[in-house]
């Protein structure tokens, strides 16, 4: 054979190569689009179960921030309740100590003044024991 039969020969074999890597060029494509394809809908059910997930996790965290919310409320009642009872029990406390500072303020007030004051101590008790008292005394 000579060089014509061996480039005929080559180019024969250049286009066996070319048909045979477009083949497997489309195949590789064929395969590529079916993998695409394949990744996308995996990728939609995972945002599907993502959403349902986050879904729910946001359902169960409003749902728990609602309660301790509202434990919250109630616990803040509760003091409030207990600082108004602390504060009307003060005011007692304080108008009682108020009332005998001023009982003391006057009866210092009546010594400074030179007056004498008496002040009868009377027993109330039957008669009988009274005379019996009086007569021991004697």
């Amino acid at each position: 054979m000579g060089v014509a039969g061996d480039t005929k020969k080559l180019t024969e074999d250049i286009l066996a190569s070319y048909d045979l890597r477009v083949k497997e060029i489309r195949k590789l494509e064929k395969d590529t689009q079916s993998m695409l394809k394949e990744f996308q809908g995996e990728q939609k059910d995972m945002a599907e179960q993502l959403k349902k997930t986050f879904k729910q996790a946001e359902a169960d965290r409003l749902k728990a921030s609602g309660s301790l919310k509202n434990e919250i409320q109630a616990e803040q009642k509760n003091r409030n309740k207990a600082v108004a009872d602390l504060l009307k029990e003060l005011k007692t406390e304080r108008e009682k100590m108020s009332a005998n500072w001023q009982t003391l303020t006057a009866a210092m007030a009546k010594r400074r003044s030179g007056k004498p004051t008496m002040e009868a101590e009377v027993k109330v008790r039957p008669v009988e024991e009274a005379i019996e008292e009086e007569t021991k005394e004697e």
